[in-house]
């Protein structure tokens, strides 16, 4: 396993005008999710870490995960593709 190492997500930036940009808007929706989704990932791992606990942490419900993202194996697996490609640029 690759040592831990943090990475800092910034959120999308934007003007007040994007405030109802559907598009904008689910952006912000995944890129919350998928932070919160990774940092739990890391402090207690894949396997213990519930879809409950992750949309508890964002104020969401587990169906709003479902409909932004996915399962739990599409979460890790979008969780990962975003650390990667992180670490590229």
């Amino acid at each position: 396993m690759p040592p831990y190492e943090e990475i800092d997500f910034k959120a999308p930036e934007g003007s007040a005008a994007q405030a109802f940009d559907r598009i904008w808007i689910t952006d912000v929706k995944r890129t919350a999710i998928l932070s919160t989704a990774s940092r739990l990932f890391n402090e207690n791992g894949v396997d213990t870490t519930t879809l409950d606990e992750i949309a508890s942490q964002i104020g969401a419900t587990t169906g709003a995960l479902y409909h932004y993202i996915g399962g739990k194996e599409t979460l890790v697996t979008q969780c990962y593709l975003r650390a990667s490609n992180c670490r590229s640029s």
